[in-house]
């Protein structure tokens, strides 16, 4: 515990003489007898050490306790002048936030000035005085604010991490990814969830520059192109798991078309024609991009499309359950499920479970994403695995090279079919 100590010695209500906050490290070990405080320590600064506590006694405690005696005492000081009224001593724990550069150089007994060529690295420090600069910082539990040191130099060292939405398996991997490379490095990433609202999401983006971040990852999102080109223009800009006209360059994404056709592609190829598709948000451009793939993939095959095998789901599990519920209740028959993600696909599980529907026997499921919890379901799922981690690392290490002014070239993520046991073939 790091303690301030303050004396003062009143005069008609009004202080005549005193010293400043005096940084007290929990280290010091003695403190001077009451008998040796006379007016004219009052006159300048005096430099006072603690003992450890007493038993039962903590150091703050015994510290109050000396005031009070001091306090009880003042008879015994010389009074300035007649109109000397009291004496005070007061006691305050030390926030270790408004501990200043100039309090560990009192404390180290050393210049301000190397006690920021300590803090920061710079120049070489004589072997003790650094040894001193160090101890002081611990002994009064110093932290360093790190934003006001980068803005000094010019920068936050803050990246800002825009998801879509946070508890949504991929783009909860992807941001796990952009947070593991920036891990080992000097700067340090903001995140704001965007929660499905375009509202939301620009919020979140206007609180990250206020925060003077040094570059911005939008992971997701349904930003408009014309304000997500403004922002390119502000700061560093990476957008993941979104294509972008004018921002090519600057987009790290997968081929949500080809997802859809490949997942569709699978299901024709067991043998399956009367396929259902639970969609993701409507106007997403992941969802439409994957429908789209779907579509192909039975014209290719020369199936009929039939539009009531195709509900709007949300991305999420109730929306899966419903899908299933709806589709049943309309009367439609089908051998296989291919769901916009896992999420939803766990939802559409659960209903063909309610409804004694054998999966795979009776109908075919396969999802996207791949998550953790696919092979664990029953019976362990098929889904379309896309490199989320690997892609948030990417998004990370471009970033990086974005700040330092070099010229980036973004990977091309493939997906692959992690084929289980929720996919069988099927006798036309």
């Amino acid at each position: 515990m790091c303690l301030r100590i303050m004396f003062s010695v009143y005069l008609s209500g009004r202080i005549n003489a005193g010293f400043d906050w005096i940084a007290v490290p929990k280290s010091a070990i003695s403190i001077p007898p009451i008998k040796h405080f006379k007016p004219s320590d009052f006159q300048q600064e005096t430099k006072l050490t603690l003992k450890p506590a007493e038993a039962g006694k903590t150091v703050k405690q015994r510290l109050e306790t000396v005031f009070i005696n001091i306090h009880n005492k003042s008879s015994e000081f010389e009074p300035l002048s007649s109109k000397c009224t009291r004496t005070t001593a007061e006691i305050d724990v030390m926030d270790p936030k408004k501990i200043t550069i100039q309090d560990i150089a009192d404390c180290a007994n050393v210049s301000k000035s190397t006690v920021s060529r300590v803090l920061n690295n710079t120049t070489p420090v004589n072997d003790k005085k650094r040894e001193a600069v160090m101890r002081a910082v611990k002994d009064l539990d110093f932290e360093p604010n790190s934003l006001a040191s980068g803005l000094a130099g010019g920068n936050s060292m803050i990246i800002g991490v825009q998801t879509q939405k946070i508890g949504s398996p991929f783009y909860d991997l992807v941001t796990r990814g952009v947070i593991h490379c920036l891990t080992d490095t000097r700067y340090s990433p903001i995140l704001v969830d965007g929660v499905w609202n375009r509202e939301i999401e620009l919020k979140g983006i206007d609180t990250l520059l206020r925060r003077q971040i040094d570059g911005l990852i939008i992971i997701g999102g349904d930003i408009e192109k014309d304000h997500l080109l403004r922002l390119a223009a502000k700061k560093p800009l990476l957008l993941v798991g979104r294509e972008v006209e004018g921002l090519q360059d600057r987009c790290l994404y997968v081929d949500n078309f080809d997802i859809g056709y490949q997942a569709t592609k699978f299901l024709i190829e067991l043998g399956h024609r009367k396929i259902v598709h639970i969609t993701g948000i409507k106007a997403h451009q992941d969802s439409v991009r994957r429908l789209n793939g779907y579509l192909h993939a039975l014209k290719e095959a020369k199936i009929p499309y039939d539009e009531e095998l195709v509900y709007e789901g949300a991305f999420d599990g109730p929306s899966g359950v419903k899908a299933i519920d709806t589709i049943i209740s309309r009367g439609k028959q089908f051998t296989a499920v291919f769901a916009a993600n896992d999420m939803s696909a766990f939802g559409a599980r659960l209903a063909l479970y309610r409804h004694g529907i054998d999966v795979p026997n009776e109908v075919s499921l396969i999802g996207i994403d791949d998550q953790t919890e696919a092979p664990y379901m029953t019976p362990p799922m098929t889904s379309v695995r896309q490199p989320a981690f690997k892609m948030g690392v990417a998004a990370g290490n471009a970033m990086l090279d974005l700040l330092m002014n070099k010229e980036i070239e973004l990977p091309k993520p493939t997906v692959q079919i992690s084929v289980r046991e929720s996919t069988a073939k099927i006798d036309n």
